[in-house]
């Protein structure tokens, strides 16, 4: 990346024109590529995991305020969330070839 004096020479030039944003990709070699790659997916399993779980309690905690079921509606939430976190891990796993 280079600098050149934009605006009268006051300020530099900080930002990438698309070829030179292309060419820094060939500073990561494949190994740290397909690193990066088993990163993503492994962050992308657990934030399924998360959010079917706190999405399923939500649902739950809303049911027992509005039909007064309480701790049910919490306790099956949670059950149909975890439920589908493993679901969504699974099926991530099995795109990404794990299983």
């Amino acid at each position: 990346m280079h600098f050149t004096r934009d605006l009268g020479g006051r300020f530099p030039r900080l930002y990438l024109n698309f070829y030179e944003a292309t060419q820094l990709g060939r500073f990561i070699n494949d190994q740290t590529r397909e690193n990066l790659k088993l990163l993503a997916r492994v962050s992308s399993m657990g934030l399924a995991m998360v959010l079917a779980i706190v999405l399923g309690l939500g649902v739950g905690y809303w049911i027992d305020k509005k039909f007064g079921t309480a701790p049910w509606g919490f306790f099956i939430g949670l059950g149909v969330g975890i439920i589908a976190g493993f679901r969504n891990l699974y099926i991530i796993a099995k795109r990404a070839k794990f299983l």
